[in-house]
């Protein structure tokens, strides 16, 4: 059975510019088998049902995201996404 725990944001991230700055932050990890490359795991992360419920929120105060800007998120193309 795999764990999922609380651990500090990692320099040098996207989320560390924030925690720097006193804003609210949270991180987790969870270790797995195997080998998943990062556009594969964005893409499908962003459009799970329970994120998707997430981005349906964001689009009710005006920060809509969608499985079109994760694809471009994922590929690099993009470094903007509502989340």
């Amino acid at each position: 059975m795999f764990s999922i725990e609380k651990c500090p944001v990692p320099a040098n991230t996207m989320l560390d510019k924030y925690t720097r700055n006193g804003t609210y932050t949270d991180c987790y990890l969870i270790e797995i088998p195997g080998r998943v490359f990062f556009p594969k795991f964005i893409f499908a992360f962003y459009t799970t049902p329970l994120f998707q419920l997430e981005r349906l929120i964001l689009k009710l105060v005006s920060k809509p995201s969608t499985d079109i800007q994760a694809r471009q998120l994922a590929d690099g193309v993009s470094d903007k996404f509502a989340a």
